[in-house]
């Protein structure tokens, strides 16, 4: 078995896809002992290329692990892999840790602690913000929730995959802060896309239209990165149509619980969904623009 790495702890990595591979790929250039699970055989070999252990199955890094990193798509994947009875966590030994990093709702994040506590697992939710690019440079924003003394045992960790660390809360409050932003996120895409395509259909040079737009106070982060990518029809994901259905989902869902209207979000989860129905899952958001060019 490998040797337990930075700090005398052993790392697992649940999910070694667009965003959890270069994260992983942090983790182990930052001197943890790591091991990886996934599906993708590809993705698992350069992993092991680069020093990484390589689980045979979910029971297995459970039994490796001090703590577990999760970085699936969704709620669905999480429970298949973590919380059957030969997944991760029926494998894990008392006080260890699992870190959810995948974006989920506060309520799911609650069903897994309610498990975990049985079993003696801390657990906390530290959902990202940054997109493949910031997963790659180690510049991603991480937003912890739970308990600040785990959190403190872990900032080594953390910090090996982000710049912009913070401990947000309670459990659950770091996918409620990555709930707010993605609210903001998703529909800047969406009011993205239908602005672009306006512009298009208006005959405007798209490219003085980014010029213009990007220096007044229709600004947004969103827009400088997006607008590009529709003027040279580069939809290589950054992040992807498939993950803006999911985050879309959960936050409409939250906001049923609590009992109130999104509108907006409503509006921008139903485009989504419709680019998701149309083909164009695995492209970047900016894809959106293909809805409305269909009825040019």
């Amino acid at each position: 078995m490998t040797k337990a790495g930075k700090g005398g702890r052993r790392i697992g990595f649940v999910g070694i896809g667009r965003m959890g591979k270069p994260m992983a790929i942090n983790v182990i250039s930052a001197g943890f002992s790591l091991m990886v699970y996934d599906t993708n055989q590809e993705s698992l070999r350069e992993m092991e290329q680069l020093g990484a252990s390589v689980a045979r199955d979910a029971s297995q890094l459970g039994k490796y692990s001090d703590i577990v990193i999760v970085m699936l798509l969704n709620y669905a994947q999480i429970k298949e892999v973590i919380l059957t009875p030969q997944g991760v966590l029926n494998h894990m030994r008392k006080d260890s840790t699992i870190i959810i990093m995948s974006s989920l709702a506060p309520i799911q994040i609650s069903e897994i602690d309610n498990i975990a506590k049985d079993k003696g697992v801390g657990v906390l939710d530290a959902p990202v913000s940054g997109g493949v690019s910031g997963a790659k440079a180690g510049t991603l924003s991480i937003m912890i929730g739970g308990d600040d003394e785990i959190f403190s045992d872990n900032r080594a960790l953390f910090e090996a995959m982000g710049k912009n660390v913070k401990h947000v809360g309670d459990l659950g409050h770091g996918c409620a802060f990555k709930m707010i932003n993605q609210i903001m996120v998703e529909v800047n895409f969406a009011a993205t896309a239908e602005a672009m395509a306006m512009a298009k259909m208006l005959g405007l040079d798209l490219e003085e239209v980014f010029q213009m737009v990007s220096k007044s106070v229709g600004n947004s982060e969103v827009f400088r990165r997006c607008a590009p990518k529709i003027i040279n029809r580069d939809f290589n994901p950054e992040g992807s149509i498939d993950i803006a259905v999911e985050d879309t989902k959960d936050i409409l869902q939250t906001a049923l619980a609590l009992g109130i209207s999104l509108p907006t979000v409503t509006a921008a989860y139903h485009g989504f969904h419709m680019a998701k129905s149309l083909g164009y899952g695995a492209e970047d958001e900016a894809s959106l623009i293909k809805i409305y060019e269909r009825f040019v």
